[in-house]
């Protein structure tokens, strides 16, 4: 299962953007604000939570606590996908009823964003696609139903509902915690991946590959005993 993202407007416009550094206003501890898209950023101190617009930050809160996964990709990692560096910038930890699972928000070095689904030792690449998109409702969804998403076909494999957990590091949208948000998982041809977000009406389609986590090179990764 992917996580859901519940993507605002912002989120639809990537780029890097030439941003000084900022401070936290709560501990004054130093923030850097890496894309066009921030709209919220967890201070990596004091889990505050900071809503940003243009170099304002406004405090919102605390972030919730996140919950030990195993995980050992983490904020300010960097890797590889297809060729393209990226680095490791934003979280969102997400509830199901299989476990937990992360959508960490990536950076690429040409400025574009994306996502790393993460859950059950299972790795996603993924993109927002472009285009039109007729999307059916959560409701009708069937395990095995066909769904075109530009050229490509796909294949309904799960439907289920995430909870938000929290959210850490630099997002492209306004992350609450609890909110519950309805998804769907597709497979298409080979790697060929797919997720229908209903978080947001209308709902919105993310496609990618399903990766080895070998093959992403990943950097600065959290180390455990016994690693």
């Amino acid at each position: 299962m992917s996580g859901v993202r519940g993507h605002g407007p912002a989120a639809r416009c990537p780029g890097v953007i030439p941003i000084p550094s900022v401070s936290c206003p709560s501990c004054g501890a130093p923030l850097e604000i890496k894309t066009k898209s921030a709209i919220l950023l967890v201070c990596n101190y004091c889990d505050s939570t900071l809503m940003r617009k243009d170099l304002d930050l406004s405090l919102v809160g605390k972030m919730a606590e996140l919950q030990e996964d195993g995980s050992p990709v983490q904020i300010g990692a960097t890797g590889t996908y297809g060729g393209r560096p990226f680095e490791v910038i934003g979280r969102i930890q997400l509830e199901y009823s299989a476990g937990y699972w992360n959508e960490w928000y990536l950076h690429y070095k040409d400025g574009q964003t994306g996502w790393l689904g993460e859950g059950m030792g299972q790795y996603f690449v993924t993109t927002q696609a472009t285009g039109p998109v007729e999307i059916p409702p959560h409701s009708s969804l069937r395990p095995g139903q066909s769904i075109r998403i530009g050229k490509e076909r796909f294949a309904v494999a799960e439907v289920s509902e995430a909870r938000c957990i929290a959210g850490q590091g630099e997002l492209p949208f306004e992350v609450k915690t609890g909110y519950e948000a309805p998804v769907a998982d597709l497979s298409g041809d080979g790697t060929r991946f797919a997720t229908l977000d209903y978080s947001e009406d209308p709902p919105i389609a993310f496609v990618g590959d399903r990766v080895e986590f070998e093959n992403l090179d990943l950097k600065g990764l959290r180390e455990f005993e016994g690693w």
